[in-house]
């Protein structure tokens, strides 16, 4: 008991000794008025990395508000998540929202680990349980499920009935089918699920180790975590929180439906051939009761464009670290973009209709404009427009430890 006394006092010290950093800071006052006034945008400047982490971590505790920081690539946002939750003694105070590529192409094998993680980190801000989200620019341009989408195929499984939201054993399936799961045998990956008699296994994204489900007729008797390897039950649960495997959902149905629209509206000139080649072949296997390997080319299709942005409401403040690096990174990445767009519309792999994937530079500045835009930058320079002010924070920073004991 004294040990744990003495760790949480360690805790609490840690966390009063950053935010005292910041507040021996005039300026960073100054920063933090400016924001609970609505100022924008304007630019905070003299800041290296870790102050960087220092101020969003400080400013997370004044304003008590959910922070997003923008980066120039997803790097750049690991870093300054290390230095936020070292700072915080938790490894998720700040998550990473990362990027990931699209797959255009129906393969047999597609990595969803990105996808996943940034499902984990959207399912946790409607949760309430995300203090600071940081993303590279790309990430927060790209398209993402709607909230609402993530909201309905998000669902709890307990042994208490009164909790639980899945329902008998055929409509946990039913509901797993919807959230992208895919059926398998046996488990082995994540966002698979498999059924044996009353007993259903589940590999959800964000959980350590796969779950297994055992139902005493049409109510869930007992939840456990299970090894892959040894199928060995480890520790027990009553109540799990399953989040889709994709961010790509339809209902039931709802994709052969819009991919039959979309024939008809593209028409059967010779431009747009290959696309219904292609179109016709994903037809098929769904009319096969066959899956698609990737759904990713059909996103455009799920409806409202949806990017990271419409997680956070209006008045939560956006930083943008070294925002020069940023314009040209996401500038060179949308050039890429549009090449291979070009190539895949050639192909007939997308065509009119299926060829929303990313804001453009220009959309994300309007995104980002009637919010508090706050730039961190380590040196002055122009290329910013109009700034409502300029912070100089000119933090101190010690020089290294050169051995001599008398410092100590």
């Amino acid at each position: 008991m004294r040990a744990l006394a003495a760790l949480q006092k360690g805790v609490r010290y840690r966390l009063k000794l950053f935010t005292a950093v910041a507040h021996s800071l005039e300026s960073y006052g100054r920063m933090i008025e400016n924001i609970k006034k609505g100022l924008s945008p304007f630019l905070c400047v003299g800041l290296s990395a870790i102050h960087k982490a220092n101020f969003i971590y400080a400013a997370r505790q004044d304003l008590n508000t959910p922070l997003l920081l923008l980066t120039q690539d997803d790097l750049a946002a690991a870093r300054l998540a290390a230095d936020i939750n070292a700072m915080a003694g938790t490894e998720d105070f700040a998550l990473v929202f990362p990027s990931r590529d699209y797959s255009y192409r129906q393969m047999e094998s597609v990595s969803g680990e990105y996808e996943q993680q940034r499902l984990g980190v959207l399912s946790r801000i409607l949760q309430g349980e995300a203090p600071v989200v940081i993303a590279s620019a790309q990430a927060a341009s790209s398209r993402t499920v709607q909230p609402e989408a993530l909201r309905q195929a998000t669902f709890k499984v307990s042994t208490d009935p009164a909790v639980n939201e899945a329902g008998d054993m055929q409509a946990l399936v039913a509901r797993l089918a919807m959230a992208g799961y895919a059926r398998r045998p046996q488990v082995d990956g994540v966002s698979q699920f498999a059924v044996r008699g009353g007993i259903l296994d589940l590999f959800p994204p964000g959980e350590p180790n796969p779950v297994r489900i055992e139902y005493w007729g049409d109510e869930i008797d007992t939840i456990t975590y299970f090894e892959l390897d040894s199928q060995r039950r480890t520790d027990p649960l009553t109540t799990l929180s399953i989040s889709p495997a994709g961010e790509v959902l339809f209902k039931e149905g709802e994709l052969k439906e819009r991919l039959e629209l979309l024939l008809e509206s593209i028409g059967r000139r010779k431009q747009t051939a290959a696309a219904r080649e292609h179109i016709q072949k994903d037809l098929d296997k769904l009319e096969a009761g066959m899956e698609l390997d990737s759904l990713d080319k059909y996103f455009p299709l799920t409806g409202k464009f949806t990017t990271l942005l419409d997680y956070f409401p209006p008045e939560t403040p956006v930083f943008l670290s070294e925002y020069a690096d940023l314009k040209e990174t996401l500038r060179a990445q949308w050039a890429q973009h549009q090449e291979d767009l070009k190539l895949l519309f050639e192909e007939g792999e997308l065509c009119k209709g299926l060829d929303s994937f990313y804001l453009s530079p220009e959309q994300l500045e309007g995104a980002l404009s009637g919010r508090v835009e706050i730039y961190l930058e380590t040196f002055a320079h122009g290329g910013f427009g109009t700034l409502r002010d300029v912070i100089n924070l000119s933090p101190l920073q010690n020089s290294g430890w050169n051995g001599d004991l008398k410092l100590l």
